[in-house]
């Protein structure tokens, strides 16, 4: 992977000492793009495209995709004159990535200590694959909820691994795993968990309550974009 750096910003001391208000009037002045934006999109699209193929088929667990992605964001917002210095942040992350491939220390990427030992916590990731699922369940209970069956969650959670298995998700549920993981999501209202802003975001259209059998169906069509550990939904 070619390392590309991106000039760091600098504060411009004004003459009453405020230096944030400079910073701001630097950031938001943009100079003409060096390219057309239809054209810029386009290719932009066609890069992400590649670097997306890369991600899932490089084989060293997506870092060449998710690299040359970050480049080409920045590319992108170059070409239309957004000045380099408000893309440091993006820059920042590619060049974290690459310290960590060397081996080299990286506050960006740096974990944070945990107070009790015990197994790491789940990636966000992994947290929005299992809101999809707690989805999958809900709209499934819904449904049979909706049908007037009695009792509806055992056979609802039921359906919902059916649904599972029967899509090219790569993961293969039990009815345990699904209502855990429903109940768990369920729990999490009003917080800010991945998982949790998942399911609301989803359960809140209009698809999943008008019909939510069918939401759950589409919603299995889409490619599972997250790598999971091969634990995964297995008991500890």
């Amino acid at each position: 992977m070619t390392r590309r750096k991106l000039p760091v910003a600098k504060s411009k001391q004004s003459p009453d000492g405020d230096a944030t208000i400079a910073l701001q009037t630097d950031f938001l002045t943009r100079s003409a793009a060096v390219q057309p934006y239809d054209i810029a999109l386009n290719e932009f699209q066609a890069r992400l495209a590649i670097a997306k193929a890369i991600f899932e088929q490089q084989g060293d667990g997506g870092k060449a995709g998710a690299y040359n992605a970050i480049l080409h964001v920045i590319d992108f917002f170059a070409s239309q004159g957004f000045p380099l210095t408000i893309l440091t942040p993006l820059s920042a992350i590619a060049e974290a990535m690459i310290d960590a491939e060397r081996g080299a220390s990286n506050p960006l990427l740096q974990q944070r200590r945990r107070g009790k030992a015990g197994a790491p916590p789940a990636s966000v990731g992994q947290l929005v694959i299992e809101g999809q699922l707690a989805v999958i369940t809900e709209c499934c209970v819904r449904h049979f909820q909706q049908e007037g069956a009695t009792p509806y969650v055992g056979p609802a959670t039921d359906a919902a691994v059916k649904l599972v298995k029967e899509s090219n998700w790569p993961i293969d549920p039990t009815a345990t795993n699904m209502r855990e993981i429903r109940e768990r999501v369920r729990r999490l209202v009003g917080t800010q968990s991945p998982d949790r802003l998942v399911f609301d975001a989803l359960m809140n259209t209009a698809g999943a309550k008008k019909a939510p059998l069918a939401f759950a169906k589409q919603l299995l069509k889409s490619a599972l974009s997250e790598r999971l550990p091969d634990t995964f939904l297995q008991n500890p």
